[in-house]
């Protein structure tokens, strides 16, 4: 048994967290204590800033750590449980997708469709095609990434409608805003 300074009370050794410099092993306030003492301290603002610049500095000299736990999580069972549960509730809901729903979204659509009727028509035929068939979703023709999630025109005539390159989101921005 070991008494708490913070609180006083007499407390079996489990009630205390390790630490090994002090002489009994155990350190000197309770767990009870030690907690209410670290929220309070984390919820100071200046404590939150302190910590968040760390973090970021640590993310800016670490990259490729930061890159490598990302990928780790997008390709655990615990972030495709994730996504399930926030599917199922209702709530993940793409913001493009919300944005196409609302009154606003509609009638850009609807501009970009007037103003690029030939890209509309390319899009709709992949589409079509990809529905019966008739094209099959391959990897990424860049980097590999399985399943690609959209597709590059080659051209948008309509001889070339169905003349695609299968490419990731990263690959597909890169293909677009490349130097021509």
């Amino acid at each position: 048994m070991k008494r708490c300074p913070k609180c006083g009370e007499q407390k079996a050794a489990s009630d205390y967290f390790k630490n090994k410099n002090a002489k009994d092993g155990l350190g000197s306030v309770c767990k009870i204590c030690h907690s209410a003492a670290m929220k309070a301290h984390r919820s100071k603002p200046e404590t939150r800033v302190k910590e968040r610049e760390a973090q970021n500095a640590w993310r800016a000299a670490n990259p490729d750590k930061v890159a490598a736990t990302a990928k780790r999580w997008n390709q655990s069972q615990g972030f495709r449980d994730a996504v399930a549960r926030y599917a199922a509730a209702g709530k993940f809901i793409p913001v493009f997708a919300r944005y196409r729903a609302s009154a606003k979204g509609k009638a850009a659509m609807k501009r970009i469709r007037e103003k690029y009727p030939e890209k509309h028509s390319a899009r709709k035929a992949v589409s079509h095609a990809v529905k019966v068939g008739k094209l099959k979703r391959g990897p990424c023709q860049e980097c590999g990434a399985t399943p690609a999630q959209g597709h590059h025109h080659n051209g948008y005539s309509k001889p070339h409608r169905l003349d695609v390159v299968w490419l990731c989101a990263k690959c597909h921005h890169k293909a677009d805003h490349a130097p021509r």
